[in-house]
């Protein structure tokens, strides 16, 4: 299985099996800490070979902060099924993690971590910064 996407996002959803993506970041700023970040998505595509579909797979993400402390996560399983590749020999199968309401207790480097099958498949390096001078509003 060959990981093809892995995205921080402001909005990400699947729509006619196509991954539609929007606002792709790796810096959040606050200008307080602990914040809490509404809303963000993983946008995630993987393409399997034939001898990867009807089987079941384990797939987990981990958010932890630099001191390795977990601030969120989620696990699942999944199976390609057969009968969406019809004659092809490769299959796309393609996520979209809604992640709300995340707290920062303080700015940070953190990472996001996707294991399939208890395999490390990819990290995404997340920087939250404090805003030192915000921006005045007039």
């Amino acid at each position: 299985m060959e990981l093809k996407v892995f995205l921080l996002a402001d909005h990400a959803n699947i729509s006619n099996d196509k991954l539609n993506i929007l606002g792709v970041f790796d810096t959040i700023t606050s200008e307080q800490f602990p914040f809490k970040f509404p809303s963000m998505h993983l946008a995630i595509k993987f393409v399997t070979e034939q001898e990867e579909i009807d089987v079941e797979h384990t797939i987990k993400v981990q958010f932890v902060d630099q001191d390795e402390e977990e601030i969120a996560n989620g696990e699942g399983s999944f199976t390609i099924p057969g009968s969406d590749t019809g004659h092809r020999s490769k299959a796309t199968l393609n996520f979209s993690v809604a992640m709300r309401d995340i707290v920062f207790e303080k700015p940070s480097h953190y990472e996001v971590r996707l294991i399939v099958d208890d395999e490390l498949k990819d990290t995404i390096m997340l920087e939250v910064v404090q805003l030192e001078n915000p921006p005045k509003v007039d």
